[in-house]
């Protein structure tokens, strides 16, 4: 799970997710955009906007928690002035610090405050096919790293006993990560994941970002549920909602 370490292994920082030789991109030539001239504010005449029905950012910040279509590469807008890629355009937030927690391994802390809203950054690692998922199993279940996350958002069980979607990809961040590799669980998390689509609007293709859900103190610690429904772990979040396990 994200946060924890149980067994020293290589990882690489990287800026991008890492496409693994399994899984196949869609082909660019089937992608589209919006023809906008302008900074992409207007919902009525940037088709990326339409896809939400609301401009989702206000001065810099998330205004609503739903799923985000940014514009991409082969829109017509210029990137520079775009106010519709706000998670293309930045990396990760610049004032958080990796610090040892006293129960729950590595962490992530805010060096400043951090106001409701903001983008901390995107979820990067790995990205995986259920296949090759499963092929690692035996890896995470030795190891105990496990730092997967299924895009899920519109799939649904295969089956009566809750088989994925052989289609469904994960990112895995064991190998290839970015700071938020370390994000640990909290009953009462601090930030929220928002899923978007960029290049690709396939529903396999979403990714992943984190946003504060309210304001964050200097020092504190940068969590979020992990909604898990297992009680195999101990939670040590000490939110008054903590409901006392997460796996």
């Amino acid at each position: 799970m994200p946060g924890r370490t149980a067994y020293p292994v290589l990882f690489q920082f990287v800026y991008q997710n890492v496409i693994h030789k399994s899984v196949v991109e869609p082909d660019q030539e089937f992608a589209y955009g919006c023809d906008c001239k302008d900074d992409c504010s207007n919902i009525e005449t940037c088709t990326c906007l339409k896809e939400m029905g609301e401009f989702p950012y206000e001065d810099g910040r998330l205004k609503v928690a739903m799923p985000i279509y940014e514009c991409n590469s082969v829109c017509g807008c210029d990137p520079m002035k775009c106010k519709n890629s706000l998670i293309q355009s930045s990396h990760i937030h610049s004032n958080l610090e990796v610090f040892k927690t006293q129960h729950k391994g590595w962490g992530v802390r805010a060096l400043s405050p951090i106001k409701k809203g903001e983008l901390i950054g995107e979820y990067l690692g790995e990205l995986l096919d259920m296949t090759e998922s499963c092929a690692r199993s035996s890896f995470y279940n030795k190891t105990g790293l496990v730092y997967l996350f299924k895009l899920d958002m519109g799939f649904e069980p295969i089956d009566e006993f809750g088989t994925d979607d052989p289609s469904m990809l994960l990112v895995d961040a064991v190998f290839y990560c970015n700071i938020t590799r370390f994000f640990n669980h909290s009953c009462d998390g601090n930030m929220n994941q928002i899923t978007f689509f960029a290049n690709h609007k396939d529903r396999a293709w979403q990714r992943l970002a984190f946003f504060t859900n309210r304001d964050i103190e200097a020092g504190e610690e940068l969590t979020f549920n992990y909604n898990c429904t297992t009680e195999k772990n101990r939670c040590y979040c000490g939110a008054p909602s903590c409901r006392g396990f997460v796996d």
